[in-house]
């Protein structure tokens, strides 16, 4: 019995002398370029400096520095500030009725400012088309209904009239153009409710495919593949 009570107690001083050993190798670590700094909930930051391990503690921080909690808070407001701009969803019905209330509204909401360029450019030649025919219109309207008149005044169609041109077919020349000019008039209307209705279903569209994916790694390919049963034979085609 005294032999193995002698045996098991070398054993035990063995275990016990390799465990402070390894103890001892692991005890004291340090980081000589740590530059994280770590808030505390009193308002102080303290550089993560060294760290020691002993009996009585794990880590001593040193070198403490006290920090403005306001320019704390500003930092943090900024990075969720940041956060919430990259995780940002434009929703579509949204996008929509403001596409709908004014245009190019819906493109702002989006977030794609550079197509306001482009809407507001022909949004304003359309506008110039539309005004610019409908005053011609009135003008060769005036003048026709003036020279087919009981009593004609000629200076408010003569300006109309090109040089040359034979005073018999003065009214059918006026009738003419304030029809062209009609015509150009009703065109650039119409033109004018397509453009405004592009602008909508533009806005509408690109809130939709916000997440989809347009990456240069998109690619299809197809495979051949192998029934279940071993007869017969297939296509797989993955994106």
């Amino acid at each position: 019995m005294r032999r193995i009570f002698f045996i098991l107690t070398a054993i035990a001083c063995c275990t016990i002398v390799n465990a402070q050993e390894l103890a001892d190798s692991t005890a004291v670590f340090t980081t000589d370029k740590m530059d994280t700094l770590i808030a505390d909930s009193i308002g102080t930051r303290v550089p993560m400096h060294r760290f020691v391990r002993d009996s009585t503690t794990f880590a001593t921080f040193k070198n403490a520095e006290p920090v403005d909690s306001t320019a704390l808070k500003k930092q943090m407001r900024k990075m969720e500030k940041e956060m919430a701009a990259a995780n940002w969803r434009p929703d579509p019905q949204k996008s929509l009725w403001l596409a709908f209330a004014f245009p190019g509204l819906g493109q702002i909401y989006n977030r794609k400012y550079w197509k306001l360029p482009i809407v507001y450019g022909i949004g304003c030649g359309i506008g110039y088309a539309i005004a610019y025919t409908n005053r011609m219109y009135r003008d060769y309207m005036t003048g026709y209904q003036n020279i087919n008149s009981a009593h004609p005044d000629k200076s408010k169609y003569e300006s109309l009239i090109p040089e040359g041109y034979p005073e018999s077919s003065y009214s059918d020349y006026l009738k003419n153009e304030m029809n062209n000019y009609r015509r150009s008039r009703d065109i650039s209307i119409v033109a004018g409710v397509v453009a405004y209705a592009l602008t909508i279903i533009d806005a509408f569209v690109d809130a939709q495919l916000n997440d989809f994916d347009v990456s240069p790694n998109l690619s299809m390919k197809v495979k051949p593949t192998v029934q279940d049963n071993g007869v017969g034979c297939g296509v797989k085609v993955s994106f």
